[in-house]
């Protein structure tokens, strides 16, 4: 009998630099949150102290609550005429909730992973734009990564807190569907070894399987690509890709450019033939192989994984979290007991 699911909104995500917003996209500046300045009180009683990162659709600042004198983080929407509208206005609200239950559920209350999970403290409107009060934190590993290489004992203790992290949020029944360098971010600017999950915008919740378009292009998992239902171990792919960028300071799966074809290509290089059952009807494929010519196979290579001096307990858990066939894919709770983490 065919399993039961639910359609998710296509979304297209990737790690480009999004565009900056233009004030001719805004309702009325005056009322939107577009041009807020430094100084200015957010609701009553937050000050705008500095600007952390900025997108499409809204910002993230750096607030002191005048009355505690307590430092926070602050995602404030812009207030858009457009079709995302709605939309956009349900995942800050939809991010608030879940952030508000992974923080406060009792039942697992001495689980080790939620101490790895952002702090969410308050919902609020400012103007006409929705805000979302959280704890400051610090860098993101992509912004570190960028600055230095990680040690291996780093990696290994970033790994044990993030799975135990998405072990905890899965217990939940709530899958991330968005992990990425960009959104694990130490817990200080002087702190490289504790971490916490950010950016429950795109958060799903049940054990159901689902369809529909998640994860940054980089590190989308094989079913989700081919179109097929997906469950919680999208994540674990996730984690694969997230874990090889830290390693080796480059992408697994890079310059792809929406080329599901060639990216599929590149996970059959890595992993042998895909099984029957995920390639069934698939235009990418014929005579159970990817469709591809010489000129797509050029380049594609993972001889880096076979270096002699990468202790083979790595290889061997991070080919576990990449395997093709979902399947066969180990859950969080499994990985943490893998020898990587016993050495």
């Amino acid at each position: 009998m065919r399993k039961n699911y639910i359609i998710i909104d296509d979304r297209e995500r990737s790690r480009s630099k999004e565009k900056q917003v233009k004030p001719a996209q805004i309702i009325d500046l005056e009322e939107s949150c577009y041009s807020l300045d430094k100084g200015d009180i957010i609701g009553g009683k937050y000050k705008y102290l500095e600007r952390i990162n900025e997108g499409t659709f809204g910002r993230v600042i750096k607030v002191r609550d005048v009355q505690s004198n307590n430092q926070r983080a602050l995602k404030v929407s812009y207030f858009f005429i457009s079709r995302s509208l709605k939309t956009h206005f349900t995942i800050y609200e939809k991010e608030y909730q879940a952030g508000q239950f992974l923080n406060l559920f009792p039942k697992l209350i001495d689980h080790p992973g939620r101490h790895h999970i952002l702090k969410v403290y308050d919902f609020f409107y400012h103007k006409q734009c929705q805000c979302i009060l959280m704890e400051a934190l610090g860098p993101s590993l992509y912004e570190s990564l960028i600055k230095k290489r990680f040690t291996q004992q780093q990696i290994k203790s970033i790994m044990q807190q993030l799975l135990n992290a998405i072990d905890y949020m899965h217990e939940l029944q709530y899958l991330h569907t968005d992990i990425k360098l960009e959104n694990i971010l130490f817990k200080s600017q002087f702190d490289e070894v504790n971490v916490k999950i950010i950016d429950f915008g795109n958060v799903v919740y049940g054990r159901q399987f689902y369809k529909g378009l998640v994860n940054t292009e980089e590190y989308r998992a094989p079913e989700v690509i081919l179109g097929l239902e997906w469950n919680s171990k999208q994540d674990i792919w996730c984690l694969g890709c997230l874990m090889h960028e830290m390693f080796f300071q480059k992408e697994l799966f890079g310059k792809l450019k929406n080329n599901n074809q060639k990216h599929l290509l590149m996970i059959e290089h890595l992993n042998g033939p895909f099984p029957q059952w995920m390639i069934k009807d698939s235009k990418f494929f014929t005579k159970g192989r990817v469709i591809s010519d010489q000129f797509m196979r050029q380049g594609i290579s993972f001889s880096h994984l076979q270096d002699l001096n990468i202790h083979s307990s790595f290889i061997e858990l991070l080919r576990w979290m990449l395997k093709t066939d979902p399947k066969e894919r180990p859950s969080a709770k499994e990985l943490l007991k893998h020898n990587y983490f016993k050495i």
